[in-house]
């Protein structure tokens, strides 16, 4: 009989030891789960009741004056790699095709040509 007891008292420690922890780990798990899925959702509820226009970096009910996007703005504004002098390009250009805009680096697309002259670029002269 008292064998038995020890057996018990071994077994409740071993639970005590293994469970609390474990129940523990689990409701930390349960919380840190729960922080992660409520993020998410307030992520995707942003990008349907606030959707950004990647392209203008701007929100679609909000308007910039800083087209960088292909809806009706095909010049290329391309800053020359040797020169440093900002050229743009128009869709009839010689060099309109392989020419590639980097935002990052200060390229664009313009409207109009008007608006890349005013803003201090020159036409291709090929």
């Amino acid at each position: 009989m008292a064998e038995q007891k020890n057996n018990k008292k071994e077994g409740k420690s071993f639970i005590d030891k293994l469970l609390k922890p474990v129940l523990v780990i689990g409701s930390v798990l349960l919380v840190v789960g729960t922080a992660v899925l409520a993020t998410a959702a307030i992520a995707v509820l942003t990008d349907i009741f606030f959707p950004v226009d990647n392209k203008n970096n701007t929100s679609q009910t909000g308007t910039s004056s800083n087209i960088t996007d292909y809806e009706g703005c095909e010049i290329k504004g391309n800053i020359s790699q040797t020169t440093g002098e900002k050229i743009y390009h128009l869709p009839d250009d010689r060099f309109y095709d392989k020419t590639e805009i980097d935002e990052a680096s200060g390229e664009k697309y313009f409207c109009t040509e008007e608006e890349a002259e005013n803003e201090g670029w020159r036409r291709s002269e090929v």
